[in-house]
């Protein structure tokens, strides 16, 4: 079971929706997310959030960075994250250096 996001503008921002997601944690104990940015051709340079909490909110406002960017959006459970997602080849993305929460281990995502 996968889960979505939506972008789009509120005013000069960008406006992030979200539903609960499947895999890793079950939408069940997914209790907030974290929001991770990185900087488009340089894969994988989310190191540091932008933010460790929505305050359990499936949606979130940012002022958009300069350049091109892309967003993660990550669920935890308020001990541990889930998944990162996929990446273009099927691939499981990997964890931040500079993670919110520890990754939840032994555990298959989809």
């Amino acid at each position: 079971m996968g889960h979505s996001l939506r972008a789009g503008k509120s005013g000069g921002n960008l406006a992030f929706d979200w539903s609960a997601p499947g895999g890793c944690i079950s939408p069940a104990t997914v209790r907030d997310y974290a929001v991770y940015e990185g900087a488009l051709g340089t894969w994988y340079s989310h190191k540091t959030a932008l933010s460790c909490t929505t305050n359990g909110a499936l949606n979130t406002t940012l002022a958009p960075a300069p350049g091109s960017t892309y967003y993660l959006v990550v669920p935890n459970n308020g001990a541990f994250e889930g998944n990162y997602g996929r990446d273009g080849l099927g691939g499981s993305i990997p964890v931040s250096s500079a993670a919110c929460r520890p990754a939840q281990r032994g555990i298959q995502c989809n």
